[in-house]
């Protein structure tokens, strides 16, 4: 089994899901609806960084990565430089 991603991280993507929500259900040109855009991208950013460096740091050590798993399969060498 994997392990457990952080809680802050978990709350970063609540967040994300109940902003989503809004903007799906009120789509009226007020300020404060645009200023629920920005920080709808924002957000959504920052969770993907976040994701991205808990990954990085050693969430799946040991395992194949799916770059390297496609490459594998479609027959193609992934380097880093």
């Amino acid at each position: 089994m994997g392990t457990r991603p952080p809680a802050l991280l978990v709350a970063g993507a609540v967040v994300l899901l109940a902003n989503s929500v809004y903007l799906a259900a009120v789509a009226s040109p007020t300020l404060f609806f645009y200023g629920n855009v920005a920080l709808h991208v924002s957000l959504g950013v920052v969770v993907a960084a976040a994701r991205e460096a808990g990954e990085a740091e050693g969430g799946q050590r040991g395992e194949e990565q799916p770059a390297e798993s496609s490459h594998r399969a479609a027959g193609t060498r992934l380097e880093s430089r």
